[in-house]
């Protein structure tokens, strides 16, 4: 079944903010209007362990992780965020897909380990947009496949 989590509040986990799995190859939706922590863990882990899960995270609030910000694995991603995303140990946002990935961003995203981004493992095109607002405190890795990746900066005015 295809699975989706609407946090319409803040979301404070001992481990992990929030996690879901999906085996079968069904969607992952997860939308956060508030804060996510995960205080020994991540504050979000999606795990996409088939290449036909498409996953979408859509983040409006901040996203802090003890260990990673946000961790994401599936097939096709999509991962939108407006709040900070801060990894305290490890990385901001990882993303690990069997084809693309998108990351967009429009706040701060911070990597404890140095890597704010983390798009190594993309398959295929691995897309960074970032919007008004954006800054990294890190850097940014794509992936080490032979793939076509590409990085956009956008600015007001321009459509979503």
């Amino acid at each position: 079944k295809n699975v989706t989590i609407e946090a319409a509040g803040p979301v404070i986990g001992r481990g992990t903010g929030i996690t879901s799995v999906s085996q079968s190859g069904d969607s992952i939706h997860v939308v956060t209007s508030q804060e996510v922590i995960g205080e020994t863990g991540n504050g979000i882990t999606i795990g996409g362990l088939n290449s036909a899960t498409d996953v979408l995270v859509e983040a409006s609030g901040d996203v802090v992780g003890h260990r990673t910000g946000l961790s994401v694995v599936g097939g096709e991603l999509r991962i939108v965020t407006k709040g900070s995303v801060t990894g305290t140990t490890q990385t901001g946002i990882k993303a690990e897909s069997f084809t693309t990935a998108e990351v967009d961003i429009a706040g701060q995203v911070s990597g404890g380990n140095g890597t704010a981004i983390d798009m190594n493992t993309v398959l295929e095109e691995a897309v960074l947009v970032l919007r008004d607002g954006w800054g990294l405190s890190g850097q940014a890795v794509a992936s080490v496949y032979d793939t076509d990746d590409v990085l956009m900066l956008w600015a007001p005015g321009l459509g979503t």
